[in-house]
């Protein structure tokens, strides 16, 4: 299922693209005015996941993981 997925989004696109438009209009437009988003950060060792986390918040990512 995961591969018709994958076509049928291609799809969407492919017929975003030919009529100039982005996908969410042709779904029914703009549901939401904003979202919240979180930013997984890693690393090896803890200053590096401290440094990476400080990134994140300059980049105003609310939430990290």
């Amino acid at each position: 299922m995961s591969a018709i997925s994958g076509i049928e989004q291609a799809l969407w696109d492919i017929k975003g693209k030919y009529f100039n438009i982005p996908v969410y209009q042709m779904l029914g437009g703009k549901a939401r005015q904003k979202i919240k988003v979180y930013s997984w950060v890693g690393g090896d060792r803890p200053m590096d996941v401290v440094a990476a986390a400080k990134k994140n918040r300059r980049r105003d990512s609310l939430q990290s993981k």
